[in-house]
C-alpha cells in the first residue's frame, strides 16, 4: 500500500527538475532584464540626486473667487415669441472657483454655461447645464452644474 507513494514522490521531483531545466532559458532572460532595469533606475536616481534633471513643475499660487455664471443661449424662439426681458434666471447665479491668479483674471467677467438651444421655443425653457471652465480652473464644493430658466412670452 505505502510503496506507491514513494514512487509518486520521486516522479514529482523528477518532473519539477525537468521543468526547471526546460525553462532555464526564460529564467536567465528574466534575470538579465531585471538586472538591466535595476541599473537603469539606479542611474536615473543618481541623476535626480545630483540635480542634473530639471523639472517643469513650478509652484503656482491658487486663489478662490466667487464668479457669476452667464447662460450661453443659441437660436431664437418660435416666430411670434420672445425671451422675456430680464427674466433669465441662473441658479446658483455664481460659483466659488479656484485657479491661478492669471486664470481668474482671464475669467474676471464670469463664466459661461454650455450652449442652451432656444430654437423654436414657445414656452419657458428650463435646463440643467455644465459651466464651461476651460483649462486651469476648478469649481469648489459643487459639481459645476447650474439650472437655467429662460421665460418665453408672446410678442
Amino acid at each position: 500500500m505505502g510503496g506507491g507513494c514513494g514512487v509518486e514522490h520521486v516522479n514529482g521531483w523528477l518532473s519539477m527538475v525537468q521543468w526547471l531545466i526546460n525553462n532555464l532559458g526564460l529564467k536567465i532572460l528574466a534575470l538579465a532584464l531585471a538586472t538591466a532595469l535595476w541599473f537603469y533606475v539606479q542611474g536615473e536616481l543618481a541623476r535626480v540626486q545630483h540635480g542634473s534633471v530639471s523639472t517643469a513643475l513650478e509652484r503656482v499660487p491658487v486663489e478662490c473667487v466667487e464668479m457669476p455664471i452667464h447662460p450661453h443661449l443659441k437660436g431664437e424662439p418660435a416666430r411670434g415669441y420672445r425671451i422675456e426681458p430680464g427674466g433669465i434666471v441662473v441658479e446658483p447665479s455664481s460659483l466659488l472657483m479656484a485657479g491661478s491668479p492669471r486664470w481668474l483674471l482671464h475669467h474676471a467677467g464670469g463664466l459661461w454655461t454650455e450652449p442652451i438651444d432656444m430654437g423654436g421655443a414657445r414656452e419657458t425653457v428650463v435646463r440643467q447645464v455644465r459651466v464651461m471652465l476651460g483649462d486651469g480652473g476648478a469649481v469648489v464644493g459643487s459639481a459645476g452644474v447650474v439650472t437655467v430658466t429662460v421665460p418665453i412670452e408672446r410678442r
